[in-house]
């Protein structure tokens, strides 16, 4: 399998930093989020559909469930005719922040939609955000939530899992990993520390390519950009996340790791000390 993804060697790392970081806060000023009061911002086209969710949350919550976390639902919904019955994923973070932090800080749906159009921006394929909105009472924050489109006929990497209904197709199991290692590679060049490198968070096509599958990262709700001098520990603990959830084997792991620095040529770690860096994490 080729690297098409290396970093151009004209691109260095602190560039691709400011690309990404130009693309987060041009986010944010385009959805302009209020610090005091409620808001809610919608792309162009969107905020008709977007304001009939908000008033019908009953009809929300009769779509399909995606999420179990905690202070978390994640919702697939199909609009009316009048939207084109369009499928969207509505994601609402509740009880975010009971303290004065709330009060000067973006929310989780704020960041994720930021975090998106980062990388985006690094060519890494993410959902189309749609809206995004706070919910604040007297300046503290609420409630928050984010409007993605839904991407049709996928499934996510769970699947592969070794309890997965995929768990025996070991082919597109390295194909999806190896292609998992081409985007990372390219978030940590730009400093940015995904922190939860889950399986299910990362979809792909029902027909994969057994060797080289399309793959979009779906949540980057706890993404953030780091110092790039402080990546070392943020590389290994993202890489080790997968690899751990899918039980992959030394050889394959000392593979995906090569392949990976294939990619992220500024990373400043060799092969061998990528893997004691993540030996050393507790899992």
């Amino acid at each position: 399998m080729t690297t098409e993804l290396s970093i151009p060697p004209t691109l260095d790392s602190r560039r691709f930093r400011r690309r990404a970081l130009a693309c987060f806060k041009s986010q944010v000023d385009t959805m302009d989020p209020a610090i005091i009061r409620s808001w809610s911002w919608a792309v162009p086209g969107f905020g008709t559909a977007s304001a009939w969710l908000e008033d019908h949350p009953l009809r929300v919550r009769s779509g399909r469930y995606m999420s179990d976390t905690p202070g978390k639902e994640v919702w697939c919904v199909k609009l009316p005719e009048r939207f084109e019955s369009r499928k969207v994923v509505c994601k609402y973070h509740e009880d975010e922040n009971r303290s004065l932090y709330g009060l000067f800080h973006h929310s989780t749906a704020v960041l994720e939609a930021a975090n998106f159009a980062a990388l985006s921006a690094l060519g890494i394929p993410v959902p189309t955000v749609l809206a995004c909105g706070e919910k604040r009472h007297f300046g503290e924050l609420v409630s928050s939530f984010i409007i993605t489109d839904f991407i049709d006929n996928t499934v996510d990497g769970s699947i592969l899992l070794p309890t997965g209904d995929w768990c025996d197709r070991k082919r597109l199991r390295m194909g999806f990993c190896h292609k998992c290692m081409e985007y990372i590679a390219r978030a940590h060049a730009a400093g940015f520390h995904h922190a939860a490198f889950h399986a299910h968070k990362i979809l792909m096509p029902k027909n994969s390519d057994e060797d080289n599958p399309e793959v979009t990262l779906i949540d980057l709700a706890h993404g953030r950009f780091r110092p790039l001098r402080s990546m070392r520990q943020a590389i290994a603990s993202d890489l080790v996340t997968l690899f751990t959830e899918l039980r992959l084997t030394s050889d394959e792991i000392y593979v995906l790791s090569q392949h990976y620095l294939a990619v992220n040529k500024q990373c400043a770690m060799d092969v061998d000390e990528l893997w004691d860096a993540m030996n050393k994490l507790p899992l």
